[in-house]
């Protein structure tokens, strides 16, 4: 990534999200997506706005590449915006998006008004948001940036240089993020996490489940390499809940798209099991000892 852009990922997801946000019965709306992309995708996004027939084209076109992921992408933002205000039903101050990328929840969810939000990711994409939410409303009580390096830097110093309170009840999201990093920095980072977790505190994490391969899959894998992004960590069920309770998380729930399906409808016909993407839910046990480094 070169500094004053963000990663081409986060782009593309949060450019998923404004798209789905002009369908009338879409099960998630970004209202901020479009002012956090590019120039190139918020033209897309314009043009797509502009009638029916328009953003039947641009879908059209843009699922060529994505692969039928905006459905996805749409059901993964409501099952965590839904996990959001539920943890802050339960009294949680803080929200910790880990690999925020072009995260908008910060300046769109009203339910954050008494929350922190601090948000992680790489300096480069760091940069590019801050311009980007310059001259936006935060709904938050107040936003962090904290600038990290997943492989290399520590997420303890970080917590720590950005103020975040351990003592105080949290939810961590860590979406779209694990499948870009090796398995040893996954279990770095959820145990700097667990080390943050005061009693009460959540964690939210997508993973890209390893299955028997498919051409769809194949065909996802050279596309986001492409880019300079290339998937690094495919885990099994059994795999994604050893390392997470490991670190010190009780897993209460694992979603896959059959259950997001299940649990939001859409009119909209999509495909069956499009992703291999997973969002596992899991409760904060004892605080662990952050690890040195």
């Amino acid at each position: 990534m070169k500094t004053g852009r963000p990663s081409t990922t986060a782009t593309w997801v949060s450019f998923m999200r404004g798209l789905a946000s002009l369908d009338a019965q879409t099960v998630a709306r970004d209202s901020v997506a479009r002012a956090l992309v590019p120039p190139g995708y918020a033209r897309l996004l314009d043009l797509a706005a502009r009638s029916p027939r328009a953003e039947r084209l641009v879908r059209g076109a843009w699922e060529l590449v994505a692969k039928g992921r905006t459905q996805h992408i749409a059901r993964r933002t409501r099952a965590i915006d839904d996990a959001i205000d539920m943890a802050i039903a339960r009294g949680t101050q803080q929200l910790v998006v880990v690999g925020a990328g072009l995260d908008g929840r910060a300046w769109r969810m009203k339910s954050l008004a008494d929350v922190t939000v601090f948000e992680l990711d790489h300096p480069a994409t760091q940069a590019y948001k801050r311009a980007k939410t310059a001259g936006l409303t935060p709904l938050a009580k107040a936003v962090r940036f904290l600038e990290v390096d997943f492989e290399h830097d520590s997420l303890t110093r970080a917590f720590l240089r950005g103020g975040h309170n351990p003592l105080v009840p949290s939810i961590f999201v860590l979406e779209g993020l694990t499948m870009y990093l090796t398995a040893g920095a996954i279990e770095l980072a959820l145990r700097a996490i667990a080390a943050e977790s005061a009693p009460g505190s959540t964690l939210v994490m997508t993973y890209a489940e390893r299955r028997e391969p498919t051409l769809r899959r194949a065909m996802v894998l050279p596309i986001v390499r492409s880019v300079g992004e290339p998937i690094r960590s495919l885990l099994t069920k059994e795999q994604a809940h050893e390392l997470c309770m490991r670190a010190g998380f009780t897993v209460i729930a694992d979603d896959g798209d059959a259950e997001l399906r299940a649990r939001f409808p859409s009119a909209r016909h999509d495909q069956a099991d499009v992703s291999a993407e997973r969002i596992l839910t899991g409760f904060a046990r004892l605080p662990s000892r952050a690890p040195k480094g």
